[in-house]
C-alpha cells in the first residue's frame, strides 16, 4: 500500500520498473472502490501504456462481482473490440476468474463470435489452453466441436492438444510439484 501511495502522489518517485507489479497486486486484493479508482486511472491516463496498464490489472481482481463486470465489459461497448479477446484471455489466467470466465464465453459465444473480429479466433480458441483443469477438458472438448473457426481449424486442433498435454502433465506431477512447493 505504501507504494501504491507513492505512485498516485508522485508517480515519477517510483522505479518504473515497479510500477506494473504494484498496479497488479493491488488489483489482486482490489475491492469496488479501487475498481472505480483504476477505471478513472484508465479513461485519464497519460499515455497508451498507462491506460493498457490500468485497463489489463481489471483482470487481476478476485472478487466474483467485480469479475463479472469485467466480463460483461467484454461485451458491452467499455472495452475495446481489439483488447476484449486479449482481456478474456488475462481473466483466465486470473485463478479466482477461471471458472467464470469459461462460463462466460460458453453462455456468450454466439455474440463474441459477431463482435470481435474473425482474426480473432486463434486468440479465441487460445483461452481453452489457458485454464488448465482436467476435469473441465471433457467440457471444453465437447464446447470446441459445435465452434466455427472457418479456416482456423488447425489452430483450434493445436490449442485442444495443449490443453489435453498441459492436463496430461497436471495429473503426472501434480504430487511432486505440490512437495516441491511445500518446502519454500
Amino acid at each position: 500500500n505504501e507504494l501504491w501511495n507513492a505512485l498516485l502522489e508522485k508517480p515519477e518517485s517510483l522505479d518504473p520498473n515497479l510500477l506494473p507489479c504494484v498496479v497488479e497486486c493491488m488489483s489482486a486484493q482490489g475491492d469496488l472502490e479501487l475498481y472505480q479508482k483504476f477505471l478513472r486511472l484508465k479513461d485519464n491516463a497519460a499515455t497508451p501504456q498507462e491506460e493498457n496498464r490500468f485497463l489489463f490489472a481489471l483482470a487481476g481482481f478476485r472478487k466474483e462481482e467485480l469479475i463479472k463486470r469485467t466480463l460483461n465489459r467484454t461485451l458491452d461497448g467499455s472495452i475495446r473490440i481489439q483488447d476484449a479477446p486479449i482481456m478474456i484471455r488475462a481473466l483466465f489466467y486470473n485463478p479466482a476468474a477461471g471458472k467464470l470466465s469459461w462460463e462466460f464465453v460458453k453462455e456468450n459465444w454466439n455474440e463474441i463470435e459477431k463482435k470481435f473480429p474473425l482474426q480473432g479466433v486463434i486468440r479465441r480458441c487460445g483461452w481453452l489452453t489457458v485454464w488448465m483443469d482436467p476435469v473441465l477438458e471433457g467440457d471444453i472438448h465437447k464446447f470446441a466441436q459445435n465452434l466455427r473457426v472457418k479456416g482456423n481449424e488447425k489452430a483450434l486442433a493445436q490449442n485442444l492438444e495443449t490443453l489435453s498435454i498441459a492436463n496430461r502433465f497436471l495429473e503426472r506431477e501434480h504430487l511432486a510439484m505440490s512437495k516441491l512447493l511445500s518446502k519454500y
